[in-house]
Parts: C-alpha cells; structure tokens; sequence
C-alpha cells in the first residue's frame, strides 16, 4: 500500500504545480508587459534621481548630440490644441491635436506650423520642464505653413532658441530635430542635411520653398519643432515627410528658418505678413 499512496502524493503535487503555472500564466497575460502601441506617456517624477557617473566615454558625435539636447530640449513646446467637431446629428465631438514649436524670444513667442494650430479654440503649450501655459494665436502664414503663438510667461525665464543662417547650409552636415512625435515629449532624433533648394507642395495651397530635406527621423507630432545645426542653431522648421507607406522614410522636409525669420518679425511688428508684388495698372487712353 505503501507505493500506492506515494503515487497520489506525486499526482496531488503535480496538479498544484500545474495549477500555479496556469495562474502565473493567466497573471502575466493580463497584468504582464503590453506592446508599444498601447503605451501611454507617464507624468514627469516629482523627484530628481542621483546622477550617476558615466558608464564609458561619449565619442564627439554623442557629445554634440547630448550637448545640443540639453541646450535646446528645455525651449521646444509639446502644442495641444482642442476644438469643436459635430457629427452626423449636429452632436458636438471635442477633438484635439497635437504638434510641436519652439522658443524664439524671451517674451513668450512660439513659432510652430500654421497646420498644427488652424482652426483651433484653445491651445496649450507644454515647455521641456512640464511648464503649461496657454496661448494664443499672433498671426500665421497660410502658404508658408508658418504660425505664430504666444504665451505669459510672466516672472518664468524661458529658453530661447538661437535663428541660425539657413543660407549657408551644406549637404551632408548633421542635423538634429526635437518634437513631440505620437505624444512622446521631448524626442530626439538625429540625421545630416540631405538636399538643399527643395521645393515641396503640403497642401492645396500650402508649399515650402527652398526646403531642408533631412533623414533625421520626422514622424506625426514633430511637425513645427525646430531642426537644429551642431552649434544648437535653429536652421528649420520640420514640416512634412514624404512617405509612401505612412511611415517614416527617411525623407522629411523643413522650412528654412531665413524664411521664417522674415515672417516671424513681421507677425510680432503687426500681427499679418507683409509682400512685396509688382502691380499692374490698366488706364484707357
């Protein structure tokens, strides 16, 4: 009888080992790790982690990368801007978009893509520190695809990010763009000045002339984010991408930032652009 009852003992242990691996199954199924396309941004933490010492040293192209983020990270503004919709039976439908902009003076003014804020009620700008302020609209350039927001920043000091010379440009210099790419704050993604001259049609009416086409990553959500030089220069506005597939290819594009200096002044002077055209009177004689 003995071997008998030694037998029910290993069966028992083995159905309770059974049972656990069931449980420890069903466990990480439900509370396990999800894919990335379910992933959410997490608030900032309220407390700084203890610097820890490098783990090896930065090559100088890491070094320009991570000297550039920490200079320019803190200026570009994650935009959020919410309107009104209605449906099929005149239900209203709150709808919100996204994009990104950047610091240009102490002021508060935020220069972004017309794009990112047509058409909006409110816009919210969130800086790199978690910073949130509402803005409003100063004035844009529909065909240029180029906007013009403000905040109050009252006593804060902002970054401000230094207006390179997009003229002097050469093909195959780095390139570093920071956004807000599908919500994920703060991005940063590097590449080299692909082509220069580009001239690229985004809308109906809407065209970048003179475009910067650029590897450097671009995705939904970069759009109006500053794409910077190696000396943390602003040298364009990242705009547009051309992707066959819907995802990124490798080819995006940015307004020259010399373009967008001259629309910037005038919109901060007298909030409309102002050009040059050759008139043509017709008189009878």
């Amino acid at each position: 009888m003995t071997p008998a009852k030694n037998l029910g003992n290993g069966l028992r242990l083995i159905v309770l080992i059974a049972v656990a691996a069931l449980a420890a199954y069903w466990a990480g199924a439900r509370w396990g790790p999800r894919q990335a396309r379910d992933a959410q941004a997490l608030p900032a933490a309220t407390e700084t982690a203890p610097a820890t010492a490098p783990t090896a040293e930065l090559t100088d192209e890491e070094a320009v990368n991570v000297r550039v983020y920490r200079q320019a990270a803190p200026a570009v503004a994650n935009i959020v801007t919410r309107m009104v919709e209605y449906d099929f039976f005149f239900n209203p439908v709150p709808v919100e978009g996204a994009g990104s902009g950047f610091v240009i003076d102490s002021r508060g003014y935020i220069l972004t893509n017309f794009h990112v804020v047509q058409e909006a009620q409110s816009i919210e700008a969130t800086l790199g520190d978690q910073s949130r302020y509402a803005a409003k609209l100063i004035g844009a350039d529909q065909r240029n695809d180029i906007a013009l927001i403000k905040i109050e920043p009252r006593s804060r000091k902002l970054t401000v990010l230094p207006l390179g010379d997009s003229s002097a440009l050469q093909v195959g210099q780095r390139a570093l763009a920071i956004g807000n790419p599908f919500g994920f704050q703060s991005t940063l993604t590097t590449g080299v000045v692909s082509a220069l001259g580009r001239t690229v049609q985004t809308g109906q009416t809407t065209f970048i002339d003179e475009a910067i086409q650029t590897d450097a990553a671009i995705n939904r959500g970069n759009s109006g984010g500053p794409l910077l030089n190696s000396r943390g220069e602003v040298i364009g506005i990242n705009t547009a991408i051309f992707t066959p597939s819907g995802t990124t290819a490798g080819i995006g594009f940015a307004i020259p930032i010399n373009t967008a200096k001259l629309i910037a002044q005038d919109l901060i002077n007298t909030g409309r652009v102002h050009r040059a055209f050759l008139g043509v009177e017709v008189r009878a004689l």
